[in-house]
């Protein structure tokens, strides 16, 4: 008898995970990181605010400690897809301290997904001189955290 409720335990966990939706699978795979110029950032806050019905999305993030300040802003076609980058990278970095980081990418790509908690974006580039620039974080609708708030 316990062999057969260990069996159907398994086999329901199996039906269930075979069968999740992408958006919850995409949500798993989020690690708030960013490897940039050789070091890796936490990614601590990020926030998106969708312009002109989506047609056009502003974003800001924070790395913890408040590090690093990205902000700048995509397309809206961009979302649901994975589009390949080429040039100027989309967001420019902010230190406490010194100049701007733009990253000008040599190629990569950049995949965003609508998930239930916001946008995942995932980004796995390599910038002109040949350095790896990775971001993989989830960023909330600055709009529903506004009415949260009401």
């Amino acid at each position: 008898m316990k062999k057969f409720l260990l069996f159907a335990v398994a086999l329901v966990t199996l039906t269930l995970v075979s069968c999740s939706d992408d958006d919850d699978d995409a949500g798993s795979e989020i690690t708030n990181t960013m490897l940039l110029r050789g070091q890796t950032y936490p990614i601590e806050m990020a926030l998106y605010f969708a312009v002109d019905n989506g047609q056009f999305y502003n974003l800001d993030c924070d790395t913890k400690g408040g590090s690093l300040h990205g902000y700048g802003g995509f397309d809206g076609s961009m979302v649901g897809k994975t589009t390949q980058l080429n040039g100027r990278f989309f967001l420019s970095f902010n230190p406490q301290s010194g100049p701007s980081i733009d990253p000008v990418i040599e190629s990569g790509t950049v995949t965003i997904k609508k998930v239930s908690d916001g946008l995942f974006i995932l980004v796995d580039c390599k910038e002109e001189g040949g350095q790896k620039f990775t971001m993989n974080f989830l960023a909330k609708d600055e709009n529903a955290l506004v009415d949260d708030w009401k």
